[in-house]
This record gives C-alpha cells, structure tokens and sequence, in this order.
C-alpha cells in the first residue's frame, strides 16, 4: 500500500481498475498472438511442420513425409522455410513475454484483493464486538467506511501454515498455540486465509473467550484473547533475538 500510494478504499479501488485494464489489454493481445499462430498462413503450417517433423524422427512414415512434404510446399508459396521459422519463432517470443506480464498482472491483483478483503471488508471494532455474548457468530464481509485498523481492544496475528490445523464446522479455523501442543479455535469471520494457502491473518479481541481444544476437537478450556496473543508475543521475542 505504501509503495503504491494507498491509502484508502478508493485508492484501491482505482488500483484496481489500472490493473483490470492492463489484464485485458495484455490478454487482447496474447490471444491476438495466439490466432496468428494458430490459424494464419505460413505460420500454422510451420507449427504443423516442426510438429511432424519431430514424430518423424520416431516414426518416418510415408504419411508423414507426404503431409511435411505439403506443408513446405505451402510455406514457400509465402517465404522461404528459414524466414517462415523465424518469424513463427519471434512470434512465441512475443507470447511468452505477454504470459509473463499477464502473470505480473494477475498476482498483483490477487494482492490487491487480499488486501480489500483484509482492510475494508472484514469486520471491525462495532459495539456487539464489546461483548462476546452478544457476537454475531458467522458474521462476514462487513463493508464499513473509514475503518480503523489498529483498536485497543484487539490485535492482528499472522500465522503460518506449519500451525493451522484445518477447519472445524467451516465457522473456526483450529491453530496451534506456538511452543504448545493446545489448539485454538478462532472464528473465521475473523481471519482471512491468503490465496497462496501458507499464512492466515487473525483479529484477536483481548476481552473475547475462545475456546482450548484437543485433537479430537473436543473443548479442553476457554482463555482470554489476551492469553491466547502472549503465545504469538512470545514466539515473536523468541525469534527477533535468535535474529530471525
């Protein structure tokens, strides 16, 4: 967000928009490559050729050499082989240049809405959050303006795979407390899972109960969100003096 200049929802929202651009432009043009390859003269028949001329080597049936022998002869109805070849060739260069920046593209917008979802859509501080009791459990998605990231009330963990468990009832992700064999079940309402799989984001609310499980997913306990974030803390200590 900061090497990008955002800073609000709007900012986003427009980063978005130059990135959907760029992604239609690029794949306009890719397919376009692609057309040329496939269907346009001598260019097909030279993807043919070099196709065949591989089997051939394997297997050098008369039917081969007959049908590589009518593909030549329609490539130099346009230019000869060599020309044909290389220009066939410049022509996948080109695709896969657009592949890359495609690609480019496409992580750069899986950031960006990771990063929507995480800032803007997931829930906030809001009054029912004030006790637990009165917490809409499976609350998702909640659109808010001017969010505020930080609160005195709750803090934000990230964790990696090594400590997820897997989901209980599609309600609770279960993580293991680091430096314990305890799980944890917090509500996913609460956590976003990033699109590579390997870390979970997690609101933890200080005053919240949550519930100490064990491997049958079975309640052990209940602790504070204070208690469950000193895990974190220590782990966190335990790593920045070993320099990590």
């Amino acid at each position: 967000m900061i090497d990008h200049d955002i800073g609000s929802a709007e900012d986003l929202e427009e980063k978005w928009k130059e990135l959907t651009a760029a992604q239609q432009s690029l794949k306009a043009s890719k397919k376009a490559i692609q057309t040329k390859l496939q269907r346009q003269s001598p260019y097909r028949e030279v993807s043919r050729y070099e196709k065949l001329k591989k089997q051939s080597e394997e297997d050098p049936s008369p039917e081969i050499v007959r049908e590589m022998d009518l593909l030549l002869s329609k490539i130099e109805k346009h230019e000869s082989y060599e020309n044909a070849l290389a220009g066939c060739r410049e022509l996948r260069d080109e695709l896969q240049e657009y592949q890359e920046k495609l690609k480019a593209v496409n992580e750069e917008m899986k950031v960006a809405d990771d990063l929507f979802t995480f800032y803007y859509e997931m829930p906030t501080h809001m009054p029912e959050r004030e006790n637990s009791q009165s917490a809409q459990p499976g609350r998702k998605n909640v659109k808010i303006e001017n969010p505020v990231i930080h609160h005195g009330d709750r803090f934000r963990i990230t964790i990696h795979k090594s400590l997820i468990s897997g989901k209980s009832d599609e309600e609770f992700y279960v993580v293991r407390l680091p430096g314990s064999e305890e799980l944890v079940k917090l509500p996913a309402c609460d956590c976003l899972m990033y699109r590579s799989g390997e870390i979970l984001s997690a609101f933890i609310y200080e005053d919240d109960r949550y519930d100490i499980v064990d491997g049958l997913d079975c309640s052990v306990r209940t602790a504070t969100g204070t208690d469950v974030g000193s895990y974190f803390d220590h782990m966190y200590e335990k790593r920045k003096t070993k320099g990590r």
